[in-house]
């Protein structure tokens, strides 16, 4: 068997299952993980989609002119809460998932800390952050801004926090949908050829 011939054997790095990552003259095999892959893409797919059904569906509609004839706005602010409560979990779930998904993708190959890993890390902060911290005070602002037993600065005061955090809400809820969609591009995009995205 001549040179000739060993030359057209496959190589190890044909494979679609391995990737390399150089490091000192040496190569190092990483066998990628298609399901765990698909599942941090369908997690990540879940989160954005169940925020944009939140945000452009959910709120609009419950805070809207019809539903205000049916319910009173201190009504439509409880149902708020309790559906933003709810979702609280599924989205702390997810972003739990995405997170470790990211962290999985340091063993890929990457020659840098993987751009998802720093990103998730901050999304699950926010998530949390807003679930544990910031949904429990708006609640309180807005049971204090229409308790009868309050006096009018103190139902004042609390309108103004309250309409001041909730904006602070809406733009990290932004934030997060906005992460969320990189994570998700770059997700789809490692699936797609194969392997990590390029950094």
């Amino acid at each position: 068997m001549g040179n000739s011939d060993f030359g057209n054997l496959p190589k190890l790095k044909d494979f679609p299952a391995v990737r390399f990552s150089i490091r000192r003259n040496r190569c190092y095999p990483f066998p990628v993980n298609p399901i765990f892959s698909r599942l941090v893409l369908f997690s990540t797919v879940l989160w954005v989609g169940g925020g944009v059904f939140l945000t452009a569906i959910v709120g609009p509609t419950v805070f809207s002119k019809g539903l205000s004839e049916v319910i009173t706005r201190q009504q439509a602010g409880a149902v708020a809460q309790a559906i933003l409560a709810r979702y609280f979990v599924l989205q702390g779930v997810l972003a739990a998932i995405v997170f470790l998904g990211s962290f999985r993708a340091r063993d890929w190959g990457w020659k840098r800390p993987a751009v998802a890993l720093p990103l998730s890390a901050m999304l699950l902060a926010l998530v949390l952050g807003s679930g544990l911290m910031l949904q429990p005070r708006m609640r309180e602002w807005n049971e204090i801004r229409y308790s009868p037993t309050r006096t009018p600065s103190e139902q004042e005061e609390a309108r103004v926090r309250f309409g001041r955090w909730h904006g602070i809400a809406q733009v990290g809820n932004l934030l997060i949908l906005t992460g969320a969609i990189l994570i998700g591009c770059q997700q789809a995009w490692r699936l797609g050829r194969g392997g990590p995205a390029p950094q």
